[in-house]
């Protein structure tokens, strides 16, 4: 088989991206905090069902339980047209079950306010699609007399061209207030990708573990959770 020149990168990237497209056991989170926290250590909290625990560049503390907060109330900004959203009031119950595992309680009058916003951007992207053209030449060698002896022979050259695909990138946003002051002691950014269609509801509970993982992170530091998924 021939192969054109660059070939074995474009295969590299169209295996890659097959990887993306549903054959990968993980779920890579890219996540981005800022904060005026001390950073503490943290146990992780129980992983969310069907899931291992996360692993990051930043590690999880197993053994020193939370110090950040104690017991400290939060509750939820609430906006006046979602308020019967109930799509919506399924993804406070999944952010207030995460804020737990940081030693917080979900009660009024509270010490701090918890807001999120969530998106899900299309994007188009390109990869390279390979296909195999065949082609037919023909080989002569000679015989013992000198007569040629020719014999047809196949081959295969392989080629590529470009096809678009859309991803969207589902994006969770979460500010912590403190309710005294009403400064945002906290803020976190989330992202993964999915395909075909936007997949915010199935995300979500890795979106948030995610941004909260080893609380409150590094300062302004952009880092790549994963999280390893069970094999169907």
């Amino acid at each position: 088989m021939m192969i054109n020149k660059n070939s074995f990168t474009y295969l590299v990237l169209f295996l890659a991206l097959s990887l993306l497209s549903g054959c990968a056991n993980f779920l890579d989170v890219k996540v981005t905090r800022y904060h005026v926290l001390p950073i503490p250590k943290l146990a992780p909290p129980p992983s969310p069902s069907g899931v291992n625990p996360p692993t990051s560049t930043i590690g999880l503390n197993t053994n020193v339980p939370p110090t950040v907060f104690n017991g400290q109330h939060f509750a939820m900004v609430k906006e006046v047209e979602k308020v019967e959203d109930l799509e919506f009031k399924q993804f406070v119950r999944v952010i207030a079950n995460e804020l737990s595992y940081l030693g917080l309680k979900e009660s009024e009058p509270s010490d701090f306010l918890i807001d999120f916003r969530l998106s899900s951007p299309a994007s188009v992207g390109e990869r390279m699609q390979p296909y195999t053209t065949p082609y037919t030449r023909v080989n002569c060698l000679r015989d013992v007399y000198g007569n040629p002896n020719c014999v047809p022979m196949t081959s295969y050259q392989t080629n590529y061209y470009p096809v678009k695909y859309n991803f969207f990138t589902n994006e969770l946003s979460l500010f912590i207030i403190d309710a005294k002051t009403n400064q945002r002691i906290w803020q976190g950014r989330a992202e993964a990708i999915s395909y075909d269609e936007p997949n915010m509801k199935g995300l979500l509970p890795f979106l948030t573990r995610a941004a909260l993982s080893n609380f409150p992170g590094p300062s302004g530091v952009t880092e790549t959770v994963r999280f390893n998924l069970e094999k169907k």
